[in-house]
């Protein structure tokens, strides 16, 4: 079991090619749950948010399975990198699935102490990594794939590890290293994270605030001392980029996403592809399924004749066969999958956590702030981090009707003796 909780820990904490081991912890976990199930004489129940999710799950993996085997494209389709993609996507939400099944039995600390170890480990990886970051051209990457990927976990961790901490020393200062050591994946879309929790959560009693400025002079004071390239935008060009955009939007509207108006490629890609995931909802409004939408956003090009539009290097390499197209957003990206289902489900989730902040305020700032790195960033395990959210949602909810339980025998004690004196 230590081995199993300890590979948990390294697949939840990390954003590596591990999908042979999540095979395997898979299978593992399916065996627990059903020697669990039978211990339960095959009854199981799960909270309106697991069902929620799995619902959403479920619908993205049929879709995936019938644009595959039906759907119709004017091209040759890359069916090998589309099966991968439906491969990965499935191993994920397998994953995703057993692993609450085999966490909803643990107590509300094992759950966290996943979050401190994982942090604990990434935080002794960064520091491996300074010499690289004071020296070269280089951010922490910790223990995934590139820095906005370090940076999206530490949006879903740093306000769990203060979730526990109490008067736990060694708890507080993982809590505290991470969220300060945690910054040097210099992260563009970390910062705006940050940024925007802090606005919509101004009571944040751990001064969110100073943990927003802290990134901010942290990539500051990066870019002051490298002559290498500009940490807070990637390159120089990028800040008159963003200048060109608004420009360029602003006079020609969603035509002006072309490198002719000297827009660089990353918004013609990433602006593109959130317009035709908008454009299929109204489209498909059941959804694609995943690793579909490489196909579809070909195909919608083609047929409403933007490829004239969205002109660009990455675009053009789409069509060779060279890059994917995404929607560049794990939540769109499921959402564009699942259909509306899967949008009014998010948003149903949204709801139960806000409800949560009467009792649980870091638990509502954690999702809130892992809700919405997954709608600017790509890449994370994002369906595990939603079912440790849900099962710390489920953990708070027990703590809350065993208090109120334990009220209400005290009160009914104390009432009989009242009276029988």
């Amino acid at each position: 079991m230590i081995i199993l909780d300890a590979t948990i820990t390294f697949l939840v904490s990390s954003a590596l090619d591990t999908n042979p081991i999540k095979i395997l912890v898979s299978a593992a976990l399916f065996i627990l749950f059903l020697l669990k199930l039978k211990e339960q004489n095959w009854k199981y129940s799960l909270s309106k948010e697991a069902l929620v999710l799995f619902l959403i799950i479920f619908i993205a993996c049929i879709n995936s399975v019938l644009f595959f085997l039906f759907g119709e494209y004017s091209f040759e389709s890359n069916d090998t990198a589309q099966l991968l993609g439906i491969r990965k996507f499935v191993i994920e939400s397998v994953f995703a699935v057993l692993l609450y099944s085999y966490l909803r039995s643990k107590s509300y600390n094992f759950i966290l102490n996943i979050i401190y170890i994982g942090a604990a480990v990434n935080c002794i990886v960064a520091l491996i990594e300074m010499p690289m970051v004071l020296s070269t051209p280089h951010r922490a990457k910790m223990l995934f794939f590139e820095p906005s990927s370090a940076g999206f976990y530490y949006c879903f961790s740093v306000f769990l590890l203060f979730l526990g901490i109490n008067n736990n020393i060694i708890k507080r200062n993982i809590a505290i290293s991470f969220s300060l050591i945690g910054l040097i994946a210099f992260s563009k879309a970390q910062f705006l994270v940050l940024l925007i929790v802090a606005v919509i959560t101004a009571k944040m009693h751990i001064k969110l605030v100073s943990l927003f400025l802290l990134s901010f002079i942290s990539i500051s004071f990066r870019t002051e001392i490298s002559d290498y390239y500009d940490i807070l935008l990637n390159d120089s060009l990028q800040i008159y980029g963003i200048d060109r955009l608004i420009k360029s939007l602003s006079e020609h509207g969603i035509y002006g996403l072309s490198n002719l108006y000297d827009v660089t490629d990353t918004y013609v890609t990433r602006l593109s592809g959130i317009y035709v995931s908008i454009m299929t909802l109204f489209e498909y409004p059941f959804g694609i399924g995943v690793s579909t939408f490489n196909l579809w956003y070909k195909q919608y090009l083609i047929d409403t004749n933007l490829i004239n539009v969205f002109i660009g290097g990455e675009v053009s390499l789409m069509f060779q066969g060279e890059a994917w197209a995404s929607p560049r957003s794990r939540i769109l990206e499921i959402i564009v999958a699942s259909g509306f289902i899967a949008l009014i489900g998010f948003v149903y989730l949204v709801k139960s956590f806000f409800k949560e902040r009467k009792y649980n305020y870091l638990l509502y700032v954690a999702f809130l702030s892992t809700f919405i790195a997954g709608i600017i960033l790509e890449l994370n395990p994002i369906l595990d981090y939603l079912v440790i959210l849900i099962l710390l949602l489920e953990k708070c909810r027990e703590k809350r009707r065993e208090h109120n339980n334990n009220v209400v025998k005290e009160n009914s004690t104390s009432h009989n003796i009242q009276a029988s004196h």
